[in-house]
């Protein structure tokens, strides 16, 4: 099949074979030094809830349109799992290896709509103004050449476990929560945050995710879910 011709605002990318399969099989080595295929799982039915499980959530970038300004060819961009259970957006599959459309940035409302009054409606009813969030972007980090670069509105951040042992009255660990505000500190921001690398903040915990790239672990939040800086 051959390329296609990308609409501004979307770039092609890859979801590899080799990536998919790690789900599924994992090589071992026996103490004589033979390999030895594992099979780790099955491939579950689309309609259960493990199939949700079972998505690669990186893939590297084939073709990009001319104007797309954050993602470059051969860049290896990470994406919400969702994305690979999105049929809508396939250009090309197999078993094993897929190629995805995506788009690259944000988008927004170039103008305001108003429904008109009807009814009981006297006045016109906003439904989104001028320059209102109209779509989201599905990239949340991108990999160039070693460096970790931060996708618009978008914050990196180091990893770290929140959870910490509830003590009861007994002095034995109960169990284990999270707390609602933990502190964070920035690896990689967009090129017009407000904050910087190395920056401490405090950030709203149900608002993080947690990714692994290339044996790296690493938090991914919104620019608004932070609560300050110190």
């Amino acid at each position: 099949m051959s390329s296609p011709q990308l609409l501004p605002n979307r770039i092609l990318v890859e979801i590899a074979e080799q990536d998919r399969e790690k789900i599924f099989k994992q090589i071992i080595t026996s103490t004589a030094g033979q390999d030895f295929l594992l099979i780790k799982d099955r491939q579950a039915p689309s309609h259960t809830d493990k199939f949700y499980s079972q998505t690669v959530n990186l893939g590297r970038v084939l073709q990009v349109h001319p104007h797309c300004r954050q993602v470059q060819v051969d860049d290896v961009v990470l994406f919400d799992n969702m994305v690979d259970t999105d049929p809508l957006i396939v250009f090309e599959s197999s078993q094993f290896r897929k190629k995805v459309v995506l788009q690259e940035s944000h988008s927004y409302h170039t103008d305001d709509y108003l429904i008109p009054p009807s009814g009981k409606q006297l006045r016109p009813q906003s439904v989104w103004k001028k320059g209102d969030l109209e779509d989201m972007s599905r990239i949340l980090a991108i990999f160039r050449q070693g460096k970790l670069i931060c996708p618009e509105s978008y914050v990196i951040a180091e990893y770290h476990d929140d959870e910490q042992d509830v003590r009861r009255y007994q002095g034995l660990i109960h169990d284990t929560e999270r707390l609602s505000a933990v502190s964070r500190t920035i690896k990689a921001t967009h090129s017009s945050s407000s904050l910087s690398p190395g920056n401490r903040v405090l950030v709203q915990a149900d608002r993080i995710l947690t990714y692994d790239f290339a044996e790296h672990k690493f938090d991914v939040f919104f620019e608004e879910d932070v609560l300050m800086q110190y």
